[in-house]
Order: structure tokens, then C-alpha cells, then sequence
């Protein structure tokens, strides 16, 4: 994606002399723009002016994040610009004015080359830490570039480095500062993982020295001398607020007092204990993480360094205690394994980097304890070798973070400082420089696990290594770089190979087996001599070797190949010819089949890799493909003699594999004739090779075919036809696996196949017609059991029909027979009272024809009262019920609160007593005790503050108590008063909306219902609902209710006199 315009060549005025402008200066090229010219000058870079700088537009406003450089030779995917960058992409951004590079190598040209071609005459400053020989050759390289200065840190200590890795790139728009892991070598930011912190673009505005700012400055100011004055000038000419990181850095010196805070692991310490995540926060439940590519001594014991002063400074959280011995938090420490080296993307060569003295090791064996592997599978980086140092802190279950450290500082006494002169100074050797994240607002950091986005860094830090980590295993080892590997890495190569002109000697055994005056039998004696010598062995182990700087170079491993070839493929032992030999010759024989001609089918086919990798990554001297056909035909060979023992061994290595997989037609085309070669001659082998081996074949041979338009795929083609042909792969699989192949085989039919290919789409047509008249027959099957379902299914249907009317008449029938029968059962039932009702009735009349005219109404009268009576007693029989279990509830609640209340008033009595108990004085040894400890901590962490401003503070805080302290027992008042106001105003609502309207109210029912005490506004509201009830009796009720229509007012009088 081409780099969109940057800052500067949007706002840029057009000089009015344009083209023609004679003016050098660059101040005025940088106010200015001439388009032509400007353009003119690109294209003699060799850019055109329309495409720049290839660079992703994403990168052009980087937020401050943590990334991973680009690593060749892994998915795409995990090289996207939100996890990934390259030193391209970091020098691209904006419109670069002037640089400085801190580091520790430096290879000048290369450098040169990452720079956009229109600024790579723009001023550079090269820090470094070289002297004598060193400084030489430093300065020879940077001869041809008169843009380039030096400033050679001072090494104070012997043994000290400059470790540190840095970058300022002044902008014309701001600047920017680059914390990075890297050497300034190709290697160093091409197959390995690398960590880097870009900052994000610092404006130039006046502000107040930030904390980085501060930082920062004070470590260009240690290096001393008038080099830096010019970049510590732009440092404080920009606002550097934006940067939310903290800086970690070491300089060489024994630091003491304050100074001994500023640097090392100790600066650490002091950052964690005043702004990492509270101790509350963090336990000692939360591992200690370590990731480095480099070990240095570190003592005999984990308790003199390891495990004491720099695990101290690591665990350090703010507002936590000094940790004693047994409350340090596990320890792991992440460092790649042989393995780890072996099966990286370098192989070998990796290790070149990652230096651990045999020596050192054996002396602190007990670090083998906290080893980890490096594995990184979450970012694709498990094979690209680890050169990123970075620690921090991580939850128990590996989802946060309490910080996380970014740092070129290894595990070393030299990087992080050692404590001597009783914990007097910190002694530092070396220039080390990182950035620490940590969470903002005592929050913490979580442990980003998809990169397919940008994180935010105050939030989720992109960790470069899986979580939990993989504690190494019984057999693994740590890598050691002068240790010795014999077996080979992931390109067939050694560790440790052999002198360089022991290919040449061997190779004049070639010309003993091709002298013409010996005979067959003489020649075969030979074989047997060179056998027997052990030097077929010595001749494998040499192929594994790099061959870049033996004489004859790769020519010379084609040449062993072919002798290695042309002895095995003659040397046929059989036991009938050793029937008077010992039991030992035997054994060789069988070694010699089951274990040296695997050995040496491996050992071409690795061969053969390496001379194809020369040739496509472009770094072979000469063309390595005729040295490549050489092996193969060694190869070739070999199996043609040797079918039962190697031609099974081939075709099962991954080597050959990827030879078959490559893009390059050359190579590929060579593995399908090799592989149609062994086919013919020993068609059974692929039988017994495994169905992923084969799947993997089959699946290449496919894409090949598909994929290709020319005559490359049709060995391919061919190769798939023997497969047909010789039943490796039946047809009816092959089709069944792979669907449409008919189709794209059929696109070939035109060209001029081979035997097989013509035999295979010969079947395919064959096998399509015979699939079109099948399909034809099945949509005809399928067309007729459609009609039939169809036919079956209006059938059912109509039987579902008659079934449901029948259904809905027998439930109309049965509805109507059940309302019959419950009206007959209603006039049964009601027959027998209107029978009593009637009799009633009937003797009352009976009863008023006996009696005279004038006694009617007083027998009438008598009937009533009795009847008053009677009901009366009955309804007070139920009151006394209803009211008798109202007052039983009510008894039951008031149990109740007596209850709670007697528990509330014994709890808070307790609470009383607990409050008042005093406790024992300090005794005056105790008291002498506690202030040596109060002094020790003050001497290890010394206050920033003085005495007199200490006074200050503490009687401010005397003060602030005090006030408290005072005020409390008013504020408890008033939020007493409050809650009664609150309950008041509630109560007198309730009693508003039970409360009867104005118009049926009198004076003093609305003088009580007004008032504010809660007993009276309760006794009037239960008088007004007695009230109410009683207006709503019936006449034979309302005559034992007494007091008339005042009532209720007379009630409430009596209540409240």
C-alpha cells in the first residue's frame, strides 16, 4: 500500500522560483516545495514521485503501542500491521528531519537501505559502545556516508556494553522515540521475534517536564560530554505528556544514595512500590515472569542475586510491606531450549544470539529450575527464535496483568545492577533501556490474546508468548552457545561440523572407484573397504554441513552425494556370503540395511532441500539447479538398487515433500519423476505408505493440475494416471475426494498426454457419461416417488377430515347432554327450600286468623325482636372469632419486636464493650524495637520531602482529623433527623390518601387528620373505618350501635381526653 502525504506535504508553500531555484539550503527545501525538481530528485533515487515510500497508511499515526517486528517465513496473518512492524514502516512515518540510533551492532549500509530513499542523506547519529578494532571498521563503513556522525558512550566498568536500544526520529511535524529490542543487523529483524514500543508523535509545544520527559533527559545527560546537547535541546522543545509509560533504564557506575533509585532494578523497585497496582490488588499468588536471550552469571546459589535483591525489586506493589524470604511469588523464566534453537526458522544459527556460556551454566545449574520454553503459537512466532527480553506479572489464571516491562536488558548482574557495600550502592556495567506499562487508576493490565486488533495499551498489553507457560521437560536442556548438537536443525544442518577441507579429502575416494583398470570384483572389494572404514557414516554426517565456505562450495556436496550414491547402490552384502563369519559381521549387515540407508536417503533429501532454498532465496553464488538434478540422481539411484529399504523411506520424508510442494517448476517436476520412477519399479511401496503421507501427495498433485495452464502440470497429470493405473488410488475414491476433477482433468484432453494421463481422463469420460445416464435414472425415480407421496398424502388427508367432523359431533352431543343433566340437578336442589318457605308461610298466616285484631302488631313486633336477636348473637359470634384471631397476630408481632429488640440492645451492648477495650501499653523494649524499624525502613526508602515540610504535612493532618472527629457526632444528628423527617412525611401521606373527602369532614376530624402525631392520625383513621362500616349495616344492626350519628367524633374524644 503506498504511504499516504505526510504532514509537511500538505501545508507546504510553493516556492515561487519552482524548478528554477538555485537555493541548497534545507531549511528552505523543508518551508518550500518545488514540484518538479522535487519530483526529479525522486525519481534519481530511484522512487517514482507518485509511490514513495511502500509503507502501510495505517502506520502513519501509530497510537503508543507495543508490537512485534515482521518475521519472514510465517502466515501473512500474523505479520498484519496491528501486531507486527518493520524497521521500514517505523522510519516512513512522516516526513524524518534528523535520527539518532542507540545500539549495540550496527551494520551502516543496511541501515542506509531501511531509510525512505529521500531521506537517507538527512542527518544521523550513530550512539555505540565500540573502541579499538571495533571503532575502526565502525568508522570505515560509515566513511561513504558523510550524513553519519558517531558519539562513543563511555564505558566506565570493564566487561560493560552499550546494550541500549533507541531511536529519535525528529520530524518535521513533532517526534517520535522508538524502544526496540533489535540489533541494527539484517538478521536481528528478519527471522527472529523482536518487541518495539513506538511512541506516539509528540508535538513541538512548550509544556512542563513530564515524567518521561524527565527521564529521558536525565539519561542522555549520563552519558556525559556535548554529543547529546542538540537531541536533548528537541527533547525539551517537545511536549511529551502523551507518552503513558514509564522509562527503565541502566548506565554504567556505582550508584549511591538517590542516584542508586534512578537506575537498574532499583529504579524498578521505586516505580512499582509509587505507582504500580496496589498490594491489595496483587498477592504473592501472581507470578514473577522473566523473558531474555541471554544469561549471565548470576552466583553459585538463587538466594545471592536471583531470588533476593532482583526478585525483591519484581515483586515490589505499592502500599506493600518488605517481603521476607517465604512470601517471594513464583519465579519462571522463560529462555529457548535446544530444541526450541534446533526447530526455529534458523535453525542452528539461531543460537549465534542467544549466548549462555557452557561454563556459566555448570556453575548455576539450580536456574535449569525456573526454566520455560518459548512458545508462541497465539502470534505465530513458536519457530521465530526469541531475541525480545520482556517481564512482568501475571494473574494466577494468566488473563492480567500488574505490569509489563519491555527492555533490551537480559537476566545479567551487568544489566540490571548488583548490590554491594552492604546495600550501600547499586553497581551497574552496562546502557540499558525499556518502558513499563502499567494499569492506570489502580486498575490492571489484561493479557491480550487476539491480535487481529489494535489493543489499548493502558488497558491490554499484547503479551508475545502463550500463557500458562511450559516448564521444560526431563530431557530438555537450556541452549548453550559453545555447546555441542549432533543432531540436525530444522535445514538438515549440524551444529558443529567438520574442518572445511574434509569434504575435498573425501571426495578423492570418487576417483579410487573410477579408476577403469580395476575390475567389477576389485571395485566391489572397495566398497566394502570404505564400509567397513566407517567412512560412509563420516560422509553423511559432512552432507550436513554448511557448504558456503568449503572449497567448491555446493558443487562439492553434489560431488559426495554422488559417491555416497554410487558406494551404497554397489554394496549389496547378503548373509549367505558371511555363512563362516561370526555372529558380529551380521549385525553389521543388518545395521547396514535397517539403520545407514535410511540414513543416507535422509541425508540426500536434505541435501536437496538446501541446494532448492539457495536457489529461490537468491543467495547461492551460481545457478545451485544442476547441482540439485546431481542429488536427485544420486537419490534416484540409490532406490533403483535398493527398492525394499529406501524407496519407502523416501517417499515418507517431509523433505521430499517440500521439494514436490515448491512453486519453482524445476524442482517440483524432478520429485514427480522421481516419484513416477519408484511407482514403476516397485508399484507396491505406496500401498504401505501412510494415508497422510499419500493424502498430501494426492492433495499437491491436484493443486498442480488445477492451478497450472502450461505444460508444467502435466507430469503431474501423469503421475495421478499411474496412481489410477497401478490401483494406488481407485477412481471411484479419487473422485469421491475431490469433487469437480473431472471437470478440470477434461481441459488437458486436447494436449499430447503420456500413457497414464490418457488412460485417466479416458475413464473420467467413461465415468462422467456413466454418472449422467445414473442421474438421469434418479431424477426419474425421484419424479415418481414424489407422485406417489403426493397421491398417499391427499388421501390421508381426507381421512383426517372425516375424523375431526365426527370428533366435533360427538362433542357437541356430550356438551349438551351434561347442561341437561345440571339443570335437573338445580331444580331437585332448590325443590326442598321453597317447600320450607311455603310451610313458614303457611303457619305464620295460620297463626294470625287464631289471634285477635289488636294483638297482631304486638305478636308481629315479638316475631321481630326474637329475630333481632337471633341474628345479632350470630353476627357477634363471628366479630368475637375475627377480632380473636386479630388480637392473636397481633400478640404474636409484639412477641416478636420484644424479641428483636432485647437481641438489637444485648448486640449493641457488646459493640459498646468492644469499642471501650483499651489495649496494653508498649513496653520500652518494644517501643525501642519499633523505632529501629521505623528507622531502617526510612534509611533503605529515603523520603523526597524534608524534615521541616514532614512537620508541615503531619499537623495538616492532625488538623483534618481533628475537624473530623469533631463534626461527627453533629453529622450523625442531623442524619437522624433527617430519617424521622423522611418516616413523618411518609406516614402523614399514608394517612392523607385514607383520609375521607372535605365535604364529610368536620372541624375537628380535620384539626386531627392534620395533625403531626402519628398516634392520634392512626386512632382517627381506625375510628373513620368504623365508621364506614357501621353506616353500611343493615337496619337490624344499626340498633345496637351506640351513640347516634356523633359517634365516631365522640369516640375520638374520648380517646385523646
Amino acid at each position: 500500500m503506498d504511504s499516504e502525504p505526510s504532514c509537511s506535504s500538505q501545508a507546504r508553500l510553493v516556492c515561487k522560483y519552482g524548478s528554477g531555484c538555485y537555493r541548497k539550503n534545507p531549511q528552505h527545501r523543508r518551508e518550500y516545495a518545488h514540484p518538479d525538481k522535487d519530483d526529479k530528485e525522486d525519481e534519481e533515487d530511484g522512487c517514482p514521485p507518485a509511490k514513495k515510500v511502500a509503507v502501510d497508511s495505517s502506520l502513519q499515526q501509530v497510537p503508543p503501542l507495543f508490537y512485534v517486528t515482521k518475521v519472514r517465513g510465517i502466515d501473512e496473518h500474523y505479520n498484519s500491521s496491528s501486531l507486527a512492524i518493520s524497521l521500514k514502516d517505523i522510519l516512513a512515518m512522516g516526513e524524518l528531519v534528523a535520527s539518532a540510533q542507540f545500539n549495540y551492532m550496527f551494520d551502516v549500509p543496511w541501515i542506509i537501505d531501511q531509510y525512505p530513499p529521500s531521506k537517507r542523506a538527512t542527518p544521523l547519529l550513530l550512539v555505540h559502545g565500540e573502541h579499538a578494532d571495533g571503532l575502526t571498521r565502525l568508522k570505515m563503513a560509515c566513511k561513504p556516508f558523510p550524513n553519519i556522525s558517531l558519539f562513543q558512550a563511555p564505558l566506565k566498568i570493564p566487561y560493560g556494553t552499550h546494550h541500549s536500544k533507541m531511536m529519535l526520529l525528529l520530524l518535521d511535524c513533532g517526534m517520535r522515540v522508538v524502544i526496540h529490542t533489535a540489533n541494527l543487523i539484517e538478521k536481528d529483524w528478519d527471522q527472529k521475534t523482536q518487541g518495539a514500543w513506538v511512541s506516539p508523535l509528540f508535538p513541538k509545544e512548550p509544556s512542563g517536564p513530564s515524567t518521561f520527559q524527565k527521564d529521558l533527559l536525565d539519561y542522555l545527560t549520563a552519558y556525559g560530554g556535548t554529543g547529546l546537547d542538540v537531541w536533548k535541546q528537541h527533547i525539551r522543545e517537545h511536549n511529551m505528556d502523551a507518552a503513558r509509560v514509564h522509562l527503565i533504564a541502566s548506565v554504567p557506575g556505582a550508584h549511591t544514595s538517590s542516584s542508586m533509585h534512578q537506575w537498574g532494578h532499583m529504579k524498578l523497585r521505586k516505580v512499582l512500590s509509587q505507582h504500580g497496582p496496589p498490594a491489595s490488588r496483587v498477592d504473592k499468588d501472581w507470578t514473577v515472569i522473566g523473558q531474555f536471550s541471554s544469561v549471565g552469571s548470576l552466583g553459585t546459589s538463587s538466594s545471592q542475586w536471583l531470588c533476593s535483591e532482583w526478585l525483591t525489586s519484581l515483586s515490589a506493589c505499592r502500599e506493600a510491606k518488605l517481603l521476607g524470604a517465604r512470601s517471594f511469588p513464583q519465579l519462571q523464566l522463560i529462555f529457548p531450549s535446544v530444541e526450541n534453537v534446533r526447530s526455529s526458522l534458523e535453525g542452528y544459527m539461531a543460537g549465534g544470539s542467544i549466548p549462555y556460556d557452557r561454563k556459566v551454566a555448570e556453575k548455576q545449574s539450580y536456574l535449569t529450575g525456573y526454566l520455560c520454553q518459548w512458545k508462541a503459537e497465539h502470534c505465530g512466532r513458536s519457530r521465530a527464535s526469541p531475541h525480545i527480553k520482556s517481564y512482568g506479572r501475571v494473574s494466577p489464571d494468566c488473563t492480567q496483568l500488574a505490569w509489563f516491562l519491555v527492555t533490551s536488558a537480559n537476566l545479567s548482574k551487568a544489566a540490571w545492577g548488583a548490590m554491594e557495600k552492604q546495600a550501600s550502592q547499586l553497581k551497574i556495567r552496562s546502557y540499558e533501556i525499556g518502558v513499563l506499562f502499567l494499569p492506570t487508576d489502580d486498575g490492571l493490565l489484561s493479557v491480550a490474546t487476539h491480535l487481529d486488533s489494535f489493543p489499548n495499551p493502558e488497558i491490554a498489553v499484547p503479551v508475545p508468548y502463550d500463557l500458562p507457560l511450559t516448564q521444560y521437560g526431563k530431557k530438555d536442556r537450556p541452549w548453550m552457545w559453545n555447546g555441542t548438537y549432533t543432531e540436525p536443525d530444522s535445514h538438515g544442518r549440524l551444529s558443529h561440523a567438520s574442518a572445511e577441507q574434509s569434504p575435498v579429502i573425501l571426495l578423492a575416494l570418487s576417483s579410487v572407484l573410477e579408476r577403469e583398470e580395476w575390475s567389477a570384483k576389485e571395485k566391489q572389494s572397495a566398497r566394502r573397504q570404505i564400509w567397513r572404514c566407517d567412512l560412509l557414516h563420516i560422509i553423511v554426517e559432512v552432507l550436513r554441513q554448511e557448504f558456503t565456505l568449503v572449497p567448491g562450495q555446493w558443487g562439492t556436496a553434489a560431488k559426495l552425494a554422488t559417491l555416497l550414491s554410487n558406494v551404497c547402490a554397489g554394496l549389496k552384502p547378503k548373509l549367505s556370503e558371511q555363512q563362516n563369519v561370526s555372529g558380529e559381521n551380521a549385525d553389521q549387515i543388518t545395521e547396514y540395511y535397517d539403520i545407514l540407508l535410511p540414513t543416507v536417503v535422509d541425508s540426500l533429501l536434505i541435501l536437496a532441500n538446501n541446494l532448492m532454498e539457495l536457489a529461490t532465496a537468491y543467495v547461492a553464488k551460481g545457478d545451485p539447479q544442476p547441482h540439485f538434478l546431481t542429488v536427485t540422481d544420486a537419490l534416484t539411484w540409490l532406490c533403483s538398487n535398493h527398492q525394499q529399504h529406501c524407496i519407502q523411506r523416501a517417499l515418507q520424508s517431509p523433505y521430499l515433500l517440500n521439494v514436490l510442494i515448491s512453486d519453482e517448476a524445476a524442482y517440483s517436476g524432478t520429485a514427480l519423476r522421481f516419484m513416477a520412477k519408484m511407482l514403476e519399479e516397485y508399484p507396491g511401496v505406496f500401498s504401505l505408505l501412510p494415508s497422510e503421507t499419500m493424502q498430501s501427495v494426492l492433495d499437491e498433485l491436484i493443486y498442480k493440475i488445477s492451478g497450472a495452464d502450461d505444460q508444467s502440470a502435466l507430469p503431474a497429470l501423469d503421475l495421478l494416471g499411474a496412481f489410477v493405473y497401478y490401483r494406488v488410488t481407485p477412481l471411484d475414491n479419487l473422485l469421491l475426494g475431490y469433487k469437480g476433477l473431472s471437470v478440470v482433468i477434461s481441459k488437458w484432453n486436447k494436449h499430447r498426454l503420456g500413457l497414464n494421463a490418457a488412460q485417466l481422463v479416458a475413464a473420467l469420460e467413461a465415468r462422467v457419461a456413466s454418472d449422467q445416464e445414473a442421474a438421469r435414472m434418479d431424477s426419474a425415480a425421484v419424479l415418481i416417488q414424489a407422485s406417489w407421496r403426493g397421491y398417499m398424502s391427499r388421501k390421508k388427508m381426507k381421512r383426517v377430515q372425516r375424523g375431526i367432523c365426527r370428533f366435533q359431533q360427538m362433542y357437541r352431543r356430550w356438551k349438551l347432554d351434561k347442561e341437561k343433566a345440571k339443570q335437573g340437578r338445580t331444580q331437585v336442589t332448590s325443590r326442598p327450600v321453597h317447600t320450607a318457605q311455603r310451610e313458614f308461610h303457611e303457619r305464620q298466616i295460620a297463626t294470625l286468623r287464631l289471634l285477635p285484631a289488636r294483638e297482631v302488631d304486638a305478636f308481629v313486633k315479638k316475631q321481630e325482636d326474637h329475630s333481632i336477636s337471633k341474628i345479632q348473637a350470630w353476627w357477634r359470634g363471628v366479630l368475637a372469632r375475627k377480632a380473636f384471631q386479630e388480637r392473636k397476630v397481633t400478640a404474636l408481632r409484639t412477641r416478636s419486636a420484644s424479641v428483636i429488640q432485647k437481641a438489637v440492645r444485648r448486640y449493641l451492648h457488646e459493640r459498646r464493650k468492644k469499642r471501650a477495650t483499651t489495649y496494653p501499653k508498649l513496653t520500652c523494649a518494644e517501643r525501642d524495637q519499633l523505632l529501629q524499624e521505623v528507622q531502617q525502613m526510612r534509611e533503605e526508602q529515603p523520603s523526597t520531602q524534608s524534615s521541616e515540610q514532614r512537620l508541615q504535612l503531619h499537623d495538616q493532618v492532625q488538623q483534618l482529623l481533628g475537624d473530623f472527629y469533631a463534626n461527627l457526632r453533629s453529622v450523625r444528628h442531623r442524619d437522624e433527623q433527617r430519617y424521622v423527617l423522611l418516616a413523618r412525611l411518609m406516614e402523614d401521606s399514608n394517612q392523607a390518601l385514607s383520609a375521607p373527602s372535605l365535604c364529610h369532614a368536620s372541624d375537628e376530624l380535620v384539626e386531627l387528620f392534620t395533625s403531626g402525631s402519628r398516634v392520634v392520625a392512626s386512632m382517627a383513621e381506625m375510628a373513620h373505618k368504623e365508621e364506614l362500616k357501621a353506616m353500611q349495616l343493615p337496619w337490624w344492626k344499626k340498633s345496637s350501635v351506640e351513640g347516634g350519628p356523633n359517634g365516631l367524633e365522640d369516640s375520638i374524644m374520648d380517646f385523646l381526653s
